[in-house]
């Protein structure tokens, strides 16, 4: 089995616990918490799958990186990753729970790189018409990019747009060279 199979029959159990607990947001807030230290951090990845620190240890290390603490949901959660040893797929898990939330509040982040800085009423404007489109509540992240001369660049789920200057300029170029070589071939 591959780890996202896994990670997701324990996401939509770990789902349905938390909303019957009324926890589902919490839990999102901790996981999402969690996803980005386990990025930023290769050490906490390396921790919680060494086979020389406890349990405990590790659980307590998760509780301090997820902010946590104590919370009973949370707790359960990580004891029954832990009893069934799948520490390895946390971040999978944590990864998959927030989509699922996400996708349960018809959510979605779209990734929005411009040459340069949008005001924020162009921002809002272009968040509602992206919303419209999608039909779903878009969570807006700016990237700056030179690199695009103008244009924009939109990212979300599997979806990729790409009406950047560069790109246009990149596809002339691709159409003239090889039009070139046609010529050069034919004489």
């Amino acid at each position: 089995m591959n780890r996202g199979m896994i990670a997701s029959g324990y996401v939509r159990a770990i789902f349905s616990y938390a909303g019957k607990k009324g926890q589902a947001d919490s839990l999102e807030d901790y996981f999402t918490t969690l996803s980005v230290i386990w990025r930023k951090t290769p050490m906490l990845e390396e921790a919680i799958v060494c086979p020389v620190l406890a349990p405990s240890v590790k659980k307590e290390l998760l509780q301090v990186a997820s902010g946590a603490g104590n919370d009973e949901t949370f707790n359960r959660v990580l004891d029954l990753v832990f009893r069934n040893k799948r520490e390895s797929f946390l971040l999978w898990i944590a990864l998959h729970y927030e989509k699922i939330c996400k996708e349960s509040k018809q959510k979605v982040d779209v990734y929005l790189t411009t040459a340069v800085a949008l005001d924020q009423d162009t921002l809002e404007q272009l968040s509602g018409t992206i919303a419209n489109f999608l039909h779903r509540t878009a969570i807006v992240h700016t990237i700056v990019d030179p690199d695009l001369i103008g244009g924009y660049q939109l990212e979300w789920d599997t979806y990729r747009y790409d009406g950047s200057i560069r790109k246009s300029l990149q596809q002339i170029k691709k159409q003239l060279t090889s039009n070139y070589d046609r010529t050069v071939k034919n004489k």
